[in-house]
């Protein structure tokens, strides 16, 4: 008898615990806060004296600090954007001493409408006769906050890192050491500056390790990218373009651990107490994304290189070259390498010298064997979507993955801010670049297949000389990658006529002008073996040095020309060169 009641009694005592963990949210209603009273509003400004400086910087939700922008003296509440009902807590003061009022019952309108629409909510802080006025903005999105003794223009700074989780109040604040350095190239000139963030924090020994973490559903890691995203007012180009590589791109079946792309989450950004908008935080494309495996271990070692600019000499001399360093004619070998040679980067010069240098049936019999063929269809078709102009050429990871102890270059698109249309151009006064919509880009190819460049051929009739190889070559192919006009098109004109007993060839485009330090480093032999130097070094060593390059660069275009002997009864070979069969030694004019 007495086991039943004890049992009854423990039924009872259960479910009340039940009832009072599932009604007390319920019971206690929704964000607890004091609002003015008729009489209090009436009177507040009258009775107390707004304050000269703020007082009040620390306004804490059930027991967390929430982050502050002192300059509007505005506090941002995280909370979940995917359900209706306000979050249970508590707003109060750090202090016992202050005491909050707030002007209206907030709570009483649509969470989801406040959080979309923005709205700031307004009260106050007071603390003996002073007042200070102070805001409430609830934000769907999650908040980072970097703290530091340094300035947001010094390139490499230390501090602390903040977050507030949106989504979910367990574990919803965290903080890390932070070390950070300003990143990209052209986004460096921008006002609005994106960072390479490095979390840490102290183990029980006292050392310094790194701080591995999941962030608002990204991987767990202690790097992250944060993205300015200034060169898109509105926001999405980047995270849509993301999303759309993700959903069908960036996974290979056959290594399942690998991500070929990045996820981006949108973030809302403080520093030093000053708000900074909207930032993209991503997942960085690293040796960890890609499941590649590192030097020394006993599978063969894979490599990642990353496209940072445009290419700047041709590919037959690129892969003939006997200098190697961590980055090579517009390309960047990324990881950490204890040696850099040729084999370091032989993976990607196999594919260059297939993709650029192969003819039609050695392509399709090496193609399947040296990259990953669905891949590169699946790219090319996402540049067609997106409009991805900045990324071809540059901001693409080439990944060489071994797979049956062969290697295979796969892709991995990157940075996609000009994307749907969006095109960079050189701005004036204080605007060092101006990003617009040009909507003549949406007609237009990413990669041209052949004949969809407009070239233009102007040859004189019964004109006879013979060129010596990669002469021309190198000139056409400088004009197409870099000749491009303010829309982003490419008009390229080649001419050959008889002037003066010789023969002057041309190339011309109406870009934007080849720059004034690339004319003078090419005419005090100051060239640092680009293509546009190597041809004027060669041009000069075949003919005498006043048959070299001859420049003519302005803001409508450039047009490079040389003359060489009509009708020549040998092509002269200097004693530093290899003389190669004939068949394989001249570009005919005629």
């Amino acid at each position: 008898m007495k086991k039943r009641v004890a049992l009854f009694l423990n039924c009872i005592l259960l479910t009340g615990s039940l009832a009072y963990f599932f009604l007390k949210p319920i019971l206690s209603g929704p964000i607890r806060y004091q609002v003015l009273s008729t009489q209090e509003a009436a009177s507040l400004k009258e009775t107390y004296q707004e304050a000269r400086e703020p007082f009040f910087t620390e306004l804490h939700f059930s027991g967390e600090k929430l982050p502050f922008d002192r300059s509007t003296s505005t506090f941002y509440l995280p909370l979940d954007m995917n359900t209706a009902s306000w979050e249970t807590g508590e707003l109060s003061a750090a202090s016992g001493e202050v005491r909050l009022l707030f002007e209206e019952d907030f709570t009483g309108e649509s969470k989801q409408d406040a959080i979309r629409e923005g709205r700031s909510f307004r009260f106050y802080a007071l603390l003996g006769e002073e007042y200070q006025e102070c805001y409430l903005t609830a934000t769907g999105l999650p908040i980072l906050a970097i703290e530091t003794e340094e300035t947001p223009e010094t390139g490499t700074f230390g501090g602390m890192f903040y977050y507030w989780e949106a989504e979910s109040k367990r574990n919803w604040t965290g903080a890390s050491i932070l070390e950070a350095h300003i990143r990209g190239n052209t986004s460096r000139t921008y006002p609005k500056k994106g960072y390479k963030l490095t979390l840490k924090t102290q183990n029980k020994e006292g050392e310094i390790v790194p701080d591995k973490k999941p962030l608002f559903g990204l991987r767990s890691d202690d790097e992250w990218i944060l993205n300015a995203m200034y060169s898109d007012a509105s926001k999405i180009r980047d995270k849509l373009s993301a999303d759309l590589w993700n959903s069908f791109g960036s996974k290979r079946p056959e290594f399942p651990d690998a991500k070929f792309g990045t996820d981006l989450v949108y973030v809302e950004v403080f520093f030093n107490q000053e708000y900074w908008g909207v930032y993209g935080l991503m997942e960085p494309v690293d040796s960890k994304q890609l499941d590649l495996t590192k030097e020394g271990e006993t599978s063969p070692t894979e490599y990642s290189y990353k496209s940072v600019t445009p290419q700047d000499i041709p590919t037959e001399e690129l892969i003939l070259t006997e200098a190697f360093e961590k980055e090579l004619a517009g390309y960047e070998l990324k990881g950490s390498r204890s040696t850099i040679d040729r084999t370091s980067w032989e993976p990607l010069f196999s594919y260059l010298e297939l993709r650029d240098l192969a003819d039609n049936e050695t392509f399709s019999e090496k193609a399947p064997v040296l990259l990953d063929t669905d891949g590169a269809v699946n790219v090319w078709i996402y540049l067609q979507a997106v409009l991805g102009i900045d990324n071809r050429g540059k901001n693409m990871y080439y990944v060489a993955k071994s797979n049956h102890h062969s290697s295979r270059i796969y892709f991995a698109p990157w940075d996609m801010d000009l994307t749907w249309g969006d095109s960079l151009r050189e701005g004036t006064g204080e605007a060092l670049w101006d990003v617009g919509l040009f909507p003549n880009l949406y007609s237009e190819r990413i990669n041209w297949p052949i004949g969809d460049r407009l070239v233009e051929l102007d040859v004189e009739d019964d004109l006879n000389c013979k060129v010596p190889s990669f002469i021309l070559q190198p000139l056409v192919e400088n004009a197409v990658r870099h000749g491009g006009d303010r829309t982003g098109a490419r008009h390229v004109s080649i001419s050959a006529h008889s002037v003066d007993g010789m023969a002057e060839i041309a190339v011309a485009d109406r870009g934007q002008g080849i720059p004034k330090e690339v004319v003078l480093s090419l005419y005090t032999g100051q060239g640092k073996g680009v293509g546009l130097s190597n041809v004027h070094k060669r041009l000069k060593s075949i003919y005498g040095e006043d048959n070299g390059l001859k420049i003519e660069a302005s803001e409508a275009g450039s047009r490079v020309r040389f003359r060489i002997p009509l009708e020549p009864e040998e092509i002269p070979v200097p004693s530093n060169e290899i003389k190669l069969e004939e068949s394989n030694n001249e570009d005919s004019c005629d």
